[in-house]
């Protein structure tokens, strides 16, 4: 029994050289023996760092990063700062959290989605993950995966400023793989806003890797590749 996103982030020291299932998000060189971190979106927000020592062994951290409150983030236009903060109401005020925690789990994963969708729509109706996901694709709306993209990119700067992975940033999970749009334009460059939106250290950050994990089948490729190097004896086929 393993920490549930350890089978995530070993995978991702199995070649990836198919595009099948890595999607490259810039051109940053991975450093091989670099601190790299797994996340993924979900029903939760599952994130986990790892390390490969010289010896090939793997390193594995404990974290709970899901849980960072949703601070003011360092740095934004006027437009952007009064989205955050009345979105930021907009949670306080929802009756499913009053008097809760307002995280970074609470915007991405889970019913993340389609509390930003009632938000941007101004409706008094809340939508399932599933019925948010259809009416997006159907009113082909924009300005609710934006505003995602951006939090997405806001949560991809905080990883990098807490862990500094050389290794790169690893992302998968549910919402991810539903809405494969957003690493295209112009929710692409949305990312990156979020992104920059913590400056410090953006010299060195932006020549971290960031990979997304297409598919299902990365938490069985990194479950074959722990036990096979932590259990010698083991055989995969």
């Amino acid at each position: 029994v393993v920490h549930d996103y350890t089978p995530i982030v070993c995978s991702t020291f199995i070649d990836h050289s198919s595009k099948d299932r890595v999607r490259q998000l810039n051109n940053a060189k991975m450093d091989i023996h670099g601190r790299r971190v797994a996340f993924g979106v979900g029903t939760g927000l599952g994130v986990k760092d790892a390390v490969m020592l010289p010896s090939g062994e793997i390193w594995l951290g404990t974290n709970e990063m899901g849980h960072i409150g949703l601070s003011l983030p360092p740095k934004m236009n006027r437009v952007e700062a009064s989205v955050h903060r009345d979105f930021v109401k907009f949670l306080q005020d929802h009756d499913e959290l009053h008097g809760g925690c307002i995280n970074f789990e609470t915007v991405l994963s889970g019913k993340g989605l389609a509390r930003i969708h009632q938000f941007i729509r101004g409706s008094k109706y809340r939508l399932t993950p599933e019925e948010t996901v259809e009416e997006i694709k159907l009113s082909e709306d924009e300005d609710t995966l934006q505003l995602f993209a951006w939090y997405l990119g806001l949560f991809i700067g905080t990883l990098q400023l807490t862990f500094m992975p050389t290794g790169g940033i690893w992302i998968n999970g549910g919402v991810i793989n539903k809405n494969q749009q957003l690493f295209e334009s112009p929710h692409f460059r949305r990312i990156w806003r979020g992104v920059k939106a913590s400056p410090a250290y953006w010299h060195k950050r932006e020549n971290y890797p960031v990979n997304v994990l297409v598919g299902q089948e990365h938490a069985l490729l990194g479950s074959a590749y722990y036990a096979q190097i932590h259990f010698p004896s083991f055989q995969t086929t």
